[in-house]
C-alpha cells in the first residue's frame, strides 16, 4: 500500500462510487476494484461495502479512513516544508455567511505583524461543506453554522469525523431595516407584523412563496448585496444574526428582536484535533474563542 492507494480509496469514500473515483482519477474501473481488493486483503478486513445507493465504508473502514486522512493531511504539512514553498504558513478556516466570523477572521489577520509570510484561505460555506473540507485534509478550522434541534446531529457527525465540536454561541435571527422603514423604531416585532413587506432572502434558489409572507422575495447569497437592499429598497427586510454596530450605522440600518421567531441558531467551531497546529492556527482558534461570542452580547 501507498500514498496513493490511500488517495484513491479517499475517492471511493467521497463520491460514494468505485465507476466514478475511478473516472475522477483517470484509472480503469478493473484496476481501481484490483488495488481495493489488494489493500483489504493487506489489512484483512472490507473497507467497503456494496449497497444499493452506492458503496459506504464499513465499521472499521470508517476507522480505517480516519487514519487514511490523518495521513494525507500529514503528508501535505510534509509538503508545505519543502523548497517549492515560499510561504513559511498556511492559514486554511471556512466560515458560514456572517459578518461576525468574517471580522474575527480578518481582524486576526489584520493583528499580525507586517513581516510575517503566510497564505490564507478562507471559504464560505454550508455545515456540511465545511466538515468535508476538514475531514479531507482541506481546511484545519471552520466556524459552522446550524439551526438547534441538529445540534446532536452535527456534533455526532463530526465525531465520525474524528474531528472535535465546541459550540460558541446559541441565538436567533432578528429582523434587519432601514431606519426609514416603517418598523424602524420598534422596541420589538412578531412574525405576522413583517406581512407585506420585502424579504431579502439568503438563498440563490427560488422557493414556491410562503403564504406567510405576500410582500415578495429578493434571493442573493451576496452579503454586499443584502445591505444594499436593505439600504436603498423601501420596506424591505432580512432575517439575521447578530450584526457588528459599526455596520449598522454605515447602511444606517436597525436590528429588532422578534418575539415569535421559533429557531434557535448555533454557531460551533470546529477543528482536528489530531492536527499539529502552527503558529497562526493556534492564534486564530484562541482569537475564535474569546472574541466571537462578543459579536453576540447583549
Amino acid at each position: 500500500m501507498d500514498i496513493k492507494h490511500i488517495q484513491y480509496l479517499v475517492e471511493i469514500e467521497r463520491v460514494h462510487s468505485i465507476s466514478q473515483a475511478a473516472e475522477n482519477l483517470y484509472l480503469g474501473q478493473p484496476n481501481l476494484s484490483r488495488i481495493l481488493r489488494d489493500v483489504e486483503e493487506s489489512v484483512g478486513f472490507p473497507i467497503f461495502e456494496r449497497t444499493s445507493k452506492g458503496v459506504h465504508p464499513t465499521p472499521r473502514g470508517a476507522i480505517f479512513l480516519q487514519h487514511a486522512h490523518n495521513i494525507l493531511r500529514e503528508m501535505d504539512a510534509v509538503t508545505m516544508l519543502g523548497p517549492h514553498n515560499s510561504v513559511g504558513d498556511l492559514l486554511r478556516v471556512c466560515i458560514p455567511h456572517s459578518e461576525a466570523a468574517f471580522r474575527v477572521v480578518a481582524d486576526y489577520i489584520r493583528s499580525l505583524a507586517p513581516d510575517t509570510t503566510f497564505d490564507s484561505v478562507v471559504r464560505e460555506c454550508h455545515v456540511k461543506r465545511a466538515l468535508d473540507y476538514l475531514s479531507e485534509g482541506q481546511a484545519e478550522i471552520a466556524i459552522v453554522r446550524f439551526r438547534g434541534e441538529y445540534e446532536d446531529y452535527f456534533r455526532k457527525e463530526a465525531t465520525t469525523l474524528g474531528l472535535s465540536m465546541q459550540v460558541l454561541v446559541r441565538y436567533k435571527d432578528s429582523m434587519v431595516v432601514h431606519e426609514s422603514h416603517p418598523l424602524a423604531n420598534r422596541a420589538a416585532v412578531t412574525k405576522q407584523e413583517t406581512k407585506g413587506y420585502v424579504q431579502i432572502v439568503h438563498s440563490d434558489r427560488y422557493f414556491l412563496p410562503n403564504q406567510q409572507n405576500r410582500g415578495g422575495s429578493i434571493y442573493t447569497v451576496d452579503r454586499q448585496a443584502q445591505l444594499e437592499f436593505l439600504s436603498t429598497l423601501p420596506n424591505t427586510y432580512l432575517w439575521s444574526a447578530p450584526i457588528p454596530a459599526d455596520l449598522l450605522e454605515r447602511y444606517h440600518l436597525r436590528q429588532i428582536p422578534c418575539t415569535d421567531q421559533p429557531n434557535t441558531y448555533c454557531d460551533a467551531l470546529v477543528y482536528h484535533p489530531m492536527h499539529r497546529a502552527n503558529a497562526l492556527e493556534t492564534g486564530l482558534l484562541q482569537k475564535i474563542r474569546t472574541e466571537y461570542p462578543k459579536y453576540f452580547e447583549g
